[in-house]
């Protein structure tokens, strides 16, 4: 699965941003199809990973090195590539819990 990704988040794609967010987001899909029955924990490390490869590939626009975690983080917030357009296993899986909370999920801070 992480293979997957990588293949379609090389850190030079030669497009923009959008472009690997809509190239990336039909597997994104079809993995929440298969992976909507099981433990939250899959969901939430999945999207980890696709965001740090996402933010892997805006630090090479900038002209910056590394991984830079904490930097990343606070430079390129998640939101941003919520608006992008960025498909979230995690957010879906949250909006068909609904306001019950069927699903299993831990409380957010």
């Amino acid at each position: 699965m992480r293979e997957r990704i990588r293949q379609k988040t090389p850190r030079n794609p030669g497009r923009s941003l959008r472009e690997v967010i809509l190239r990336l987001n039909p597997t994104l899909k079809g993995w929440y199809g298969f992976f909507r029955n099981s433990q939250w924990t899959v969901s939430t490390s999945v999207d980890g990973f696709v965001r740090r490869r996402l933010r892997s590939i805006w630090r090479k626009y900038s002209k910056r090195k590394g991984t830079a975690r904490r930097e990343n983080n606070a430079r390129c917030p998640n939101h941003i590539f919520h608006n992008l357009g960025l498909f979230s296993l995690e957010a879906q899986l949250r909006k068909e819990a609904g306001p019950r909370g069927r699903l299993a999920f831990p409380a957010t801070a």
